[in-house]
């Protein structure tokens, strides 16, 4: 039977010897303090808390219990939230998802590393070599045959064992001495007679009329594998520039077993079609790493990156190689079997296994300069903002605690102001696709917010009161005195940026790549292949369908046609649509976005 899960509602780096590319782009933040045991030392970057650098003293920690766990903050008495969730052992959250096609059921049997057929499913166009179906005697000219998958799945032998992955196709001409969908008197599908074959998935290739480069960007030398592994490509492999039909569909991304998809959906957003850290992950090992520097980078980049963009689907079994060597060598416990957060895993990943360079810097009020790997949005709620954008949040969260970006970020990931389903501070975030971080970086250029004259002074009083058009209130030495005089803001402390008197015509931009969502403990993701406006969006879910006979799990890319058009509906408009009336995917952008992660803009 076939389940579904429907849910409800820089600087210059030197890369390894082994890995040489020629492309890359160069590009939250939080200080939590973990309490496993006797480990208590604050990690930058780790999970759901971030210390407060100047409002006084934060209390977070993180407790692991029988029940669950849960986080705890306090954050100067501006905010305070508490976030229980329950474990579940198995991933229950798949539905009962009943079946068009007839033997669809045994799809999940084709779950295959194997990069040329994984994307195989009833309606698929593909390409069959004309020699190997027809024999050396063909005369035709034109070497392949062209036709339709009707069916999927494995065929008994006459001994009674189960035979290998087997596709039913409808070819497009007649081909003498083939059938009509039917076995030994049993129908599999139906088709004219002389047109229907059955044959292995791996000769079955994308129809390379409709599209060549995708035919051809997927590897044709990974035929003959296990159906539960996928391959090994070493080397570094550039992520695909545009999304095509042969990247979505089921078997397409990152499979999932054992509460992995707060893994597999983070895998997926920062790796499957951004090389945005790619540098900093290729990085060559020095006498600082771990030993296991390199087994590690290795099993990341060629056991789960490479074959992730070239072959489009990364087994479980390669992950579950990840999982244990970051068990084993990081602080965070249950990491193979468990449910964890994304930042759990980042930080375990690129802070305490790969010492990875910090994706940005920021600058604290007394000075000090703060490594992160992400940014958790701490603000006091505002009423006002009915639907909020990225945009606004990162910019009140930098005006409450007065910090500033080092430069540009590498990858600047974003967690929302949320903990799991428990509590939400908004219930609906619309991710900004882009952000403009001019006002929020340190030295960067800025504008007077009242005559447009260059700026030296920031107050940040202006900026919480909304006093000026602009989000950040911003000011030039004459305005700043005059707009201060104003009785109601005679208290307000401005101080003195430290800013650029040369007018930088660069645009300090990022843009979105991806988002993350969780939604009954549950992580899937919106994921952009390609730079750009006009780059098309997919959904990735990692258990997105279940095969209970043979308890595995069936990962999917679905394309999202309508993404810029969920983002571009006015908040008026959005206030009037229930949760419940809006799109599925809609509803999970919307309403259930935990991290937003931005590349730099082209």
């Amino acid at each position: 039977m076939l389940l579904s899960n429907e849910g409800d509602e820089g600087g210059s780096k030197t890369l390894s010897p082994k890995y040489t590319r020629t492309s890359g782009v160069s590009g939250g933040s939080s200080l939590y303090r973990k309490s496993r045991g006797d480990k208590s030392d604050p990690v930058p970057g780790t999970s759901l808390q971030r210390a407060a650098t100047t409002c006084g003293t934060v209390s977070s920690g993180y407790v692991n219990s029988a029940a669950g766990d849960s986080h705890y903050s306090k954050n100067c008495g501006r905010f305070s939230a508490t976030r229980t969730r329950k474990r579940s052992v198995s991933p229950a959250h798949s539905s009962e998802k009943a079946s068009s096609h007839g033997s669809l059921d045994l799809i999940g049997s084709h779950t295959t590393g194997n990069g040329v057929h994984s994307y195989l499913e009833p309606g698929t166009m593909v390409q069959l070599n004309r020699v190997k179906l027809c024999g050396s005697t063909t005369t035709s000219k034109d070497e392949h045959i062209y036709g339709v998958v009707r069916w999927l799945g494995r065929l008994p032998s006459s001994e009674g064992r189960v035979e290998s992955l087997t596709a039913g196709v409808e070819l497009d001409e007649d081909v003498p001495g083939t059938g009509d969908g039917k076995i030994e008197g049993k129908r599999y599908f139906s088709g004219p007679h002389d047109r229907c074959v059955f044959v292995p998935p791996s000769i079955c290739k994308p129809d390379s009329r409709f599209d060549a480069a995708a035919a051809d960007s997927f590897s044709t030398e990974l035929d003959g594998l296990e159906l539960d592994t996928s391959p090994t490509l070493p080397g570094i492999q550039d992520p695909p520039i545009r999304l095509t039909e042969n990247m979505t569909g089921y078997y397409r991304g990152i499979q999932g077993l054992n509460n992995s998809c707060y893994l597999d959906a983070t895998l997926f957003s920062l790796f499957s079609y951004s090389s945005c850290l790619d540098s900093i992950v290729l990085r060559e090992k020095t006498k600082d790493d771990i030993s296991q520097y390199n087994t590690v980078q290795k099993i990341l980049m060629e056991d789960i990156v490479n074959p992730l963009r070239r072959s489009g689907y990364v087994s479980s079994s390669k992950i579950a190689k990840l999982r244990s060597k970051l068990d084993k060598l990081g602080s965070v416990e249950g990491l193979t079997y468990a449910e964890k957060d994304p930042e759990e895993f980042i930080c375990t990943l690129f802070s305490e296994v790969l010492k990875a360079e910090p994706f940005f810097k920021l600058r604290q009020p007394d000075g000090e300069i703060q490594p992160c790997y992400f940014h958790q949005i701490f603000i006091d709620i505002d009423d006002k903002m009915t639907i909020p954008d990225t945009q606004a949040l990162l910019e009140r969260s930098f005006i409450a605690d007065e910090l500033k970006f080092v430069k540009l970020p590498t990858c600047l990931i974003l967690q929302m102001p949320r903990f799991g389903t428990t509590y939400k501070m908004y219930n609906r975030i619309r991710p900004s696709l882009t952000i403009n971080l001019n006002d929020l970086t340190d030295k960067a250029h800025r504008l007077c917010s009242v005559c447009g004259d260059t700026a030296y002074y920031e107050c940040r009083n202006c900026s919480l009161e909304n006093c000026t058009k602009e989000a950040i209130s911003s000011f030039c030495g004459e305005c700043v005195g005059m707009f201060h005089r104003h009785p109601s803001r005679h208290k307000h402390l401005y101080k003195k940026l430290r800013t650029s008197s040369r007018r930088n015509k660069d645009v300090l931009e990022m843009e979105l790549f991806s988002v993350v969502c969780i939604e009954s403990s549950h992580y899937v993701s919106f994921t952009k292949c390609g730079r750009g406006p006009d780059a098309r969006w997919c959904f990735f879910d990692s258990m997105a369908s279940h095969v209970e006979k043979d308890c595995m799990n069936i990962p999917q890319v679905t394309e999202c046609g309508d993404f810029y058009s969920w983002l571009l509906i006015s908040d008026r408009e959005m206030m009037d649509i229930s949760k419940k009336d809006m799109e599925g995917l809609q509803r999970r952008l919307y309403c259930d976005a935990f991290l937003c992660m931005y590349q730099p803009a082209l």
